[in-house]
């Protein structure tokens, strides 16, 4: 029973995170668009912190040095997560 009531829990909790996780990824995407990129770097860094494999992916613009300094290094690092087995 507890089980049950675990697993009801957890899906209602991810159905209400998973729409606020997404419109959070668009104010970052525009921030982005309009050429602000610390941010987009603001945002997507709360949420790739919290597992979206999209923010994480977007945090690849260490490799690029856009609104944030080029480093390889982390870029590659959030590279990594956002291809981890199971995120997609």
């Amino acid at each position: 029973m507890i089980k049950l009531l675990r697993t009801k829990a957890f899906l209602l909790c991810t159905a209400v995170a998973a729409p606020a996780m997404a419109l959070n990824f668009h104010k970052g995407m525009e921030a982005f668009d309009a050429g602000d990129g610390a941010t987009a770097r603001q945002v997507w860094r709360l949420l790739a912190e919290q597992g979206d494999a999209r923010a994480q992916y977007s945090l690849g613009m260490y490799s690029t040095g856009f609104g944030v300094s080029m480093d390889y290094a982390v870029a590659a690092h959030w590279f990594r997560l956002a291809s981890a087995p199971g995120l997609s």
